[in-house]
């Protein structure tokens, strides 16, 4: 049953669910982390230091990973990060060598990662897209190529057409001109 607050409560008979449990200890974990962050003004991260507390919670949230304060993180990120940092042991730093990474970090990996995959799927949507229209372009090309190519053909074929008859005019017109000039000699004797 939940109360006002949003806490589940529990008969005093009912033995909690591991669901339960697994939340509140997820809750207790948020509260630790907040309550962390909310209590310094220094990053226990960088070492950054700020001015205000707001300042020091946005930072955790960009900059290292950490869910926004009253966000609802699953209880898996949580356990993976209590585990890490030991916010449930009450530790107020984290240690971390330059091999091990935490959690936050195989996050971002991972989501960059996904990011990178989305944008090459993207872009690869992007080729292929244009490759469609290349091919679209390229067959309307060929079409009007071999337009041309008739065309020019016929040209071709129009022009021999027209030097044979041409020619054969000019060979007529010639054997015409003799006539008339045998015609005109004989008839001038």
């Amino acid at each position: 049953m939940e109360n006002h607050n949003g806490e589940i409560e529990l008969k005093k008979d009912e033995e909690p669910s591991p669901i339960f449990l697994n939340n509140t200890k997820t809750k207790e974990n948020i509260s630790s982390l907040i309550g962390q962050v909310n209590n310094r003004t220094q990053c226990f991260e960088c070492g950054k230091h700020f001015r205000k507390g707001k300042s020091l919670q946005i930072h955790m949230t960009l900059n290292h990973g950490f869910p926004p304060p009253g966000s609802s993180a699953s209880s898996d990120d949580q356990a993976e990060k209590s585990s890490d940092c030991g916010a449930s042991t009450g530790r107020a730093s984290c240690t971390t060598s330059e091999t091990v990474q935490t959690p936050a970090q195989q996050e971002l990996k991972q989501i960059k990662s996904m990011i990178g995959e989305l944008r090459l799927a993207q872009s690869t949507a992007r080729v292929e897209q244009l490759l469609a229209g290349l091919d679209t372009r390229v067959g309307r090309l060929e079409k009007q190529l071999e337009m041309a190519l008739n065309s020019i053909y016929t040209l071709v074929q129009l022009q021999t057409g027209i030097n044979s008859s041409v020619t054969r005019f000019r060979e007529e017109a010639c054997e015409q001109l003799k006539t008339v000039k045998a015609i005109l000699s004989e008839s001038a004797v």
